[in-house]
């Protein structure tokens, strides 16, 4: 089952058709990966309502603070894998800017996040006992064939780097479809070394 798994979302990453809606239905065979911290009885659901719009994508599971058991929630922003990450920066040519999917994937994730922690309708819904155990997840977003739009290749990790400085002090994961796809490969196809995240 792996292998097919494997194979029908790798066909999905390399369309040339926008395809977020059918890879997001692979994420439910990689909870592990969407849930830090290795939390237990993980489930996954998909577009939470709000008022400021429905959120992507939402991970649950049984989580430990402070040695004690807790419900804990991570919210996801998707975006196509076709979607670039970063753009040349028009004011030079030694680095990149976020592309237009990327800042809008920010906008929505932190939007959704501070609605959703302080929304009681929420917590009740995934029996959450305290705003701090709605977690930022982060956002997944192209794929190694469109990590920069233009022909600055060169700089993507640097403009990964800065990112996940942005990033850091929120614990948001910026991930390619890629690193999905790789948890998917079956274990005899699997290739140790760096993972297309940071």
């Amino acid at each position: 089952m792996t292998a097919r798994l494997y194979s029908e979302l790798k066909t999905l990453i390399y369309d040339e058709n926008h395809r977020e809606r059918q890879c997001r239905a692979f994420l439910k065979y990689t909870p592990n990966l969407l849930f830090k911290a290795g939390g237990t009885a993980i489930t996954c659901d998909v577009e939470y309502r709000g008022h400021s719009g429905d959120s992507d994508y939402i991970v649950s599971g049984q989580g430990h603070e402070s040695g004690i058991d807790c419900i804990r929630v991570y919210i996801w922003e998707l975006k196509a894998p076709q979607c670039f990450v970063f753009k040349r920066d028009p004011s030079s040519h030694n680095r990149l800017s976020p592309s237009k999917d990327l800042i809008q994937a920010e906008n929505q994730l932190l939007n959704y996040y501070d609605e959703l922690r302080g929304s009681s309708d929420f917590r009740d819904t995934f029996k959450i006992t305290h705003p701090s155990n709605v977690c930022i997840g982060g956002i997944i977003i192209g794929c190694d064939r469109t990590k920069v739009e233009g022909e600055k290749a060169a700089l993507y990790d640097k403009a990964f780097r800065c990112r996940e400085l942005l990033y850091k002090c929120q614990n948001i994961r910026l991930m390619l479809w890629n690193t999905v796809l790789e948890h998917l490969k079956p274990v005899d196809h699997q290739v140790t070394g760096k993972m297309f995240e940071g």
